[in-house]
């Protein structure tokens, strides 16, 4: 499982990801809007725990957040 959100009002982070899996939840900042590798990324507990993580920092309310698929396998989750 897999979310994504823009981020307004930030000139070093464009926009956020939350990936859930097996070793816990990473919030992924990238500096452009465009598919690619993140920038930097953090490892929370859980989504809620990311979500509200990027309330604060970055001013994403839950509603800016969209689900995505998972990437293909073999493939990179950021």
């Amino acid at each position: 499982m897999r979310y994504i959100a823009n981020v307004d009002n930030n000139p070093d982070v464009k926009r956020l990801m939350i990936y859930s899996g097996h070793s816990g939840v990473y919030l992924f900042l990238y500096s452009i809007e465009e598919d690619g590798s993140c920038d930097h990324d953090l490892l929370l507990e859980s989504v809620d725990d990311a979500m509200e993580y990027a309330a604060e920092a970055y001013g994403c309310s839950r509603d800016d957040w969209q689900e995505i698929e998972d990437p293909l396998k073999h493939c990179q989750h950021d």
